[in-house]
C-alpha cells in the first residue's frame, strides 16, 4: 500500500504571510507590555526606596531636635547650661 501525504499548502510546513503578520504584532504587543511593565516596576521600587530613605532621615531629625530639646528643657529647669 502507497500511502500519500496530502497537505494544505504544497510545501511542507509553509506558514502564510497573514499569520506570519498576525503572529508578529502579537509578540510586538505582548514585548511593549513587558517592557512598560517592568518600567513600572522600577520605578515603584525605586521610589519606595527614596521615600524610606527620606522617612528615617525625617524621623531621625525629628528624634535629634527633640532630644536637644529635652536636654535644653532639663538644663534650664536644673541651672546647667
Amino acid at each position: 500500500m502507497n500511502y500519500t501525504k496530502h497537505y494544505t499548502y504544497k510545501q511542507k510546513a509553509f506558514i502564510s504571510p497573514f499569520l506570519m503578520i498576525i503572529f508578529s504584532l502579537y509578540l510586538t504587543v505582548i514585548s511593549f507590555y513587558i517592557t512598560q511593565y517592568s518600567l513600572k516596576l522600577k520605578t515603584t521600587h525605586n521610589l519606595e526606596k527614596i521615600y524610606k530613605e527620606v522617612i528615617v532621615n525625617k524621623l531621625i531629625e525629628v528624634d535629634v531636635v527633640g532630644k536637644s530639646r529635652i536636654t535644653n528643657h532639663s538644663n534650664r529647669i536644673h541651672g546647667n547650661r
